[in-house]
């Protein structure tokens, strides 16, 4: 699958930014056999907004999804279904990830070269995965460049939202206990 910048637009802070086209791309060319899939997103911005993938929520009942950055930096945005947490998580290489399904959540690059993460995501994405991201126009945050940093923009289209609250993996992972 490749997500074009005309197919992210309904989910960018600014939506005709231009920025890089295809922004990422999701394969099961994986040399690593532990993992399903592979995504690649490219570096740039979108006036700037870092490059990101859509976002999706995955099935209540689903197998957990979890991820191993392996190329690049990028930030995790995960926010609970029902809006009472939103996390940001930087990751480097070799870090890996377990989502907790009632999190929808959305990679992006916040480095200068292309970003990779593997994940052991088997079953097919739905609409209905996407669905409330889409009519949102997004995640509940904006993640964007300030100067060398990253800044956080509440998404108007949400309301009544916690503060997005900054972990590394490690914290993560001793949350979800």
């Amino acid at each position: 699958m490749i997500r074009t910048k005309e197919e992210l637009s309904e989910v960018l802070y600014d939506k005709n930014a231009n920025g890089p086209d295809p922004v990422y791309k999701v394969t099961g060319d994986v040399p690593n056999k532990n993992w399903v899939n592979v995504t690649i997103i490219e570096p740039g911005d979108f006036n700037g907004e870092f490059p990101k993938t859509y976002g999706h929520y995955n099935p209540e009942n689903s197998p957990r999804e979890k991820y191993k950055v392996v190329e690049g930096k990028g930030v995790l945005l995960l926010q609970k279904r029902d809006l009472s947490k939103v996390f940001l998580i930087e990751a480097n290489p070799k870090d890996e990830l377990i989502i907790p399904n009632s999190y929808g959540h959305s990679w992006s690059n916040v480095g200068d070269s292309r970003f990779v993460t593997y994940d052991n995501w088997s079953l097919e994405h739905t609409p209905e995965d996407y669905k409330l991201i889409k009519e949102l126009h997004g995640m509940a945050y904006y993640v964007l460049k300030d100067g060398e940093n990253i800044k956080t923009i509440p998404n108007p289209n949400y309301k009544n939202l916690p503060p997005i609250k900054k972990l590394t993996p490690e914290e993560f992972s001793k949350l979800r206990k």
